[in-house]
């Protein structure tokens, strides 16, 4: 039997440090400390009632699956016109794309402005993902030391 090979590029992916940094705080929490955990975006608190009902309801309809990878159409024209309302400049909505999180969005601004000679700041420790769009991008990313005490990256 032949063993699997796998890409070199996987020993990059490193490890997700944002979930220490939350077992560490959930940690420090069930000790009693006042804890404001700002690590990982999970809220603190039950999702509202209204959210749940509208959420059950959407299933119950036959709302269940995948939708668009740019986001459901009605919701991008949703957010163009709330952002033409409180902006007062036109969005089309082919030009909104709405993601699952932080972690799509980091990677596509990475995507778009990252390239040599640019300067790319994200948050560490958290998620892996925000150091490999850079290194997939910019290929001659490099990090900073200073910045990496400051518990930031900086690439050059």
């Amino acid at each position: 039997m032949s063993q699997m090979i796998f890409a070199d590029s996987l020993s990059r992916l490193g490890t997700e440090s944002a979930f220490m940094v939350l077992a560490r705080a959930q940690k420090l929490a069930a000790e009693g400390k006042d804890i404001i955990n700002l690590g990982i975006g999970q809220p603190d608190f039950q999702t509202p009632g209204h959210i749940v009902e509208a959420g059950i309801k959407a299933l119950q309809d036959g709302h269940h699956g995948y939708t668009p990878a740019n986001g459901i159409p009605a919701l991008r024209e949703a957010v163009a016109a709330d952002l033409e309302k409180r902006h007062g400049a036109p969005v089309n909505p082919d030009n909104v794309v709405v993601v699952p999180g932080g972690k799509p969005t980091m990677f596509f601004a990475v995507m778009m402005f990252g390239q040599a000679g640019t300067e790319i700041m994200y948050p560490n420790p958290g998620f892996p993902i925000y150091e490999i769009g850079d290194q997939i991008f910019r290929r001659d990313a490099g990090a900073d030391p200073s910045a990496r005490r400051k518990r930031f990256c900086l690439f050059r």
